[in-house]
């Protein structure tokens, strides 16, 4: 199957409460692809579990224009949004 770059020939919106990790997995079983070779695909080098937590910068800009899924939708899909600022300090050394 010969894909394009700019946009996946398959649009598949995530369930309501999906995490990113699931969404990937489920829309490569959907391209009967594995998620780490979809994201390669759309120029995304982290694995599918990397971006549970927290997206980078040109992730979810990336995956929005590849899907058609919101970088906002996206965001929300991580970790991140739940994460109070206080759990995601650094430890501090010797403790």
């Amino acid at each position: 199957m010969t894909w394009t770059t700019d946009r996946l020939p398959i649009a598949l919106h995530p369930q309501p409460g999906e995490a990113l990790d699931s969404w990937i997995t489920a829309y490569a079983r959907r391209l009967h692809t594995r998620g780490p070779e979809l994201l390669r695909h759309m120029g995304v080098t982290r694995v599918p579990t990397a971006l549970v937590t927290q997206l980078t910068t040109a992730d979810p800009d990336i995956i929005a224009q590849r899907s058609g899924i919101s970088a906002e939708l996206l965001h929300g899909m991580t970790l991140d949004p739940h994460v109070s600022p206080a759990r995601s300090c650094p430890r501090m050394p010797g403790r």
